[in-house]
């Protein structure tokens, strides 16, 4: 019994010891990044350059109801630690050495293209390696459509690890009212299945309140995000455009949206659920809403107003 206790209190030590040597390696490296971005540019500078954004808002106008749906889902314990939560870091250094991975404690860099022709494989490959060496702990995320398997592996073999692709509706009927002829429902599932066995994080999702969406088709969906059990599902709420040919349609309302926010919380409770922008578009508190009703993800749009 003593020499099992012995074992046990020296592999902690070990363990105690490894992770301080480990972050004081880490605490150094950053410091330098941090001297290195200062003698860059001031932080008073870069401070400035922030609140002269037009964008830019003071935590005193942020509601507090929002602040609280944030701490709810980063932070819950945000009122008991000191600015660092040990709980937190222990729990994701454990499973990290338990798992030997990166499971825990990184960050998301997500790189959606609404036009992809400029951004040819070769260049895309070089951009998500370029990527991943300069930020090795961070997700990298794609969402760039329909591609060839051959595209897939060579941006997973890149660095990237998590791609989003809406499959929009499981009804192959429905999804001929919404998509060109030469697209298709069985290719659009084969893409996400593929993803999934090469490795990907997958990401799928709806638009709630799409043009000809019946009770029956939300059915299939949510049947079909059941069978897929995706890391993430992303839901909005359907938003005319008058350029488009269905800008003449009702637009999803935000109580059909909140309800399946819900109900996907039920049928998959470890998926990452966003509470998405279009929510914040048809009501102002939208997105506080929808982290009320299940979400646990809050997507920030980082690009400046000009470029969106």
């Amino acid at each position: 019994m003593k020499r099992i206790r012995k074992f046990l209190i020296r592999s902690f030590a070990l363990a105690m010891l490894t992770m301080l040597v480990v972050g004081g390696v880490l605490g150094g490296f950053g410091y330098k990044m941090y001297r290195d971005a200062l003698a860059e540019q001031p932080l008073e500078e870069k401070v400035a350059e922030i609140q002269a954004d037009p964008d830019y808002t003071t935590l005193a106008e942020i509601p507090e109801i929002y602040l609280d749906a944030v701490v709810a889902v980063e932070d819950h314990r945000f009122e008991q630690h000191f600015g660092i939560d040990l709980i937190a870091i222990g729990r994701a250094a454990w499973n990290n050495l338990t798992s030997w991975s990166l499971r825990e404690g990184g960050s998301t860099i997500t790189q959606q293209l609404a036009k992809n022709l400029y951004f040819t494989q070769e260049k895309m490959t070089h951009i998500i390696c370029s990527m991943r060496e300069k930020y090795p702990d961070c997700a990298i995320t794609l969402s760039i459509g329909e591609r060839e398997r051959e595209e897939y592996e060579a941006y997973f073999a890149a660095g990237a690890n998590r791609f989003l692709l809406r499959h929009e509706t499981a009804n192959e009927a429905h999804y001929r009212t919404l998509h060109p002829a030469e697209l298709s429902l069985r290719h659009r599932m084969d893409c996400l299945w593929q993803l999934k066995k090469i490795g990907y994080q997958v990401g799928s999702g709806i638009m709630v309140g799409s043009p000809k969406q019946t009770a029956e088709h939300l059915a299939e969906d949510l049947l079909f995000l059941k069978e897929l059990n995706p890391h993430m599902i992303g839901i909005g709420p359907f938003i005319p455009q008058k350029d488009t040919p269905f800008r003449e349609e009702r637009a999803g309302t935000l109580e059909l949206t909140l309800f399946l926010l819900g109900l996907l919380r039920l049928m998959l409770p470890k998926v990452l659920l966003p509470s998405t922008t279009a929510l914040s578009t048809i009501h102002p508190d939208g997105r506080k809403m929808g982290i009320l009703a299940g979400a646990n993800v809050v997507m920030p749009n980082l690009p400046p107003q000009e470029n969106r």
